[in-house]
């Protein structure tokens, strides 16, 4: 084979790789890492980034949830100025109760209302400076029968998203600190709980034990 043959060849492979390479480029082919060498050339394309066709998509939350399937949630839908309303409840009941590290402060659901079979009773309390104390949030029965309940202590109204508490009386400790599950300073907190096996009301006293 002569010179100017293999010559030919070399320049004809070249243009297929190419071609190929252009190819995936159209089709989003990431190619970082492919490098070619033929005959002492070497081709290294640039970054290109791999959509697959027909591949399956990431799972989605429906339209007006937010999340990661399983834990697909629905933020509160707007209201008047300050309020705040959870889709699917009869009815938003919003308790606050006062932050103060000198003494316990109770609240009543029957103060807001009462504390239905199919109501989300929210008690909001705001954090103050921090504090290396400790102390506790809980909620307990009140004029009512034994209820079951699912609860969270969230920044979030509304949520009740796993993992969540379930049993009759919800109890959350509070202390201050930088990992996941301590409290901020100055931040607004939200004690959402809703009924499970109730009938008719079930009301409740709620305990905060600032630290």
């Amino acid at each position: 084979m002569n010179r100017e043959t293999r010559n030919l060849i070399v320049v004809l492979i070249v243009a297929a790789i190419l071609g190929v390479l252009f190819a995936l480029y159209r089709n989003n082919v990431h190619a970082q890492s492919l490098t070619v060498n033929v005959n002492g050339c070497k081709v290294t394309p640039s970054t290109i980034d791999i959509i697959c066709e027909g591949a399956t998509p990431p799972a989605v939350c429906p339209p007006g949830q937010t999340g990661t399937p399983p834990n697909c949630t629905t933020p509160p839908l707007p209201g008047p100025p300050g309020a705040i309303v959870c889709p699917g409840y009869a009815n938003t009941r919003i308790l606050p109760i006062k932050w103060d590290p000198k003494g316990q402060q109770h609240e009543l659901s029957a103060s807001v209302g009462g504390f239905g079979a199919n109501d989300i009773l929210i008690t909001q309390f705001t954090t103050g400076a921090s504090s290396p104390d400790r102390g506790f949030t809980t909620m307990a029965e009140s004029s009512g029968p034994p209820t079951t309940r699912v609860a969270k202590l969230s920044t979030i109204p509304c949520d009740l998203v796993p993992p969540a508490y379930t049993g009759q009386t919800p109890q959350f400790g509070l202390a201050f600190g930088s990992q996941p599950g301590y409290l901020q300073p100055n931040t607004v907190y939200y004690f959402n709980a809703k009924n499970v096996n109730c009938s008719g009301t079930c009301n409740v006293i709620v305990t905060l034990q600032a630290p």
